[in-house]
């Protein structure tokens, strides 16, 4: 369940709302990845683009979900957002990586992060640590030791481990 307002629920959800809070949250939709959870549209200029593809083969695949060109929801033409997130198969990471990217100006304008089904566990970092996006900004999310599987977008019973790695947006 991929939604245009820069996130994509692992379970079904009807939601496609674009009021952020900081993960993780009760507030609906749960299972969730968010790189840039934000009231972005498809309508301005009919520029903006949100693809999928599976790359690889099997048991190195990786799924990517791209928003290509999003402006925001009310903003100018040239006010575009690209950004990835990859789900990598058998390591279980979860990779967000940004192109050019609305730097946050200071309040929080949009959220990043992931949390798991119930909401009970998430990753959170603010807008303002990304700056403008570009290459080398990456988020990667790793299971922890002894969790085998990715639950929804975190490890069962556990948080997944964030650190930022050098990757250029795809």
């Amino acid at each position: 369940w991929v939604c245009t307002n820069g996130w994509m629920a692992l379970s079904p959800t009807a939601s496609t709302t674009s009021a952020f809070a900081a993960f993780p949250t009760q507030s609906m939709p749960n299972d969730l990845l968010s790189p840039y959870w934000r009231n972005l549209s498809m309508n301005v200029g009919a520029i903006g683009r949100v693809y999928s593809l599976t790359k690889g083969t099997a048991p190195d695949r990786r799924f990517i979900v791209q928003w290509h060109t999003v402006p925001l929801s009310g903003g100018a033409e040239g006010q575009n957002n690209t950004f990835q997130i990859i789900l990598w198969e058998t390591s279980n990471a979860i990779e967000f990586r940004y192109g050019t990217v609305l730097a946050d100006g200071g309040t929080p304008q949009f959220r990043a992060g992931n949390e798991n089904a119930v909401a009970t566990i998430g990753n959170d970092f603010p807008g303002t640590s990304l700056g403008t996006g570009g290459a080398g900004v990456a988020r990667l999310f790793l299971p922890t030791s002894g969790c085998p599987t990715i639950t929804g977008a975190c490890c069962s019973g556990t948080s997944c481990t964030d650190t930022q790695t050098v990757f250029a947006c795809q």
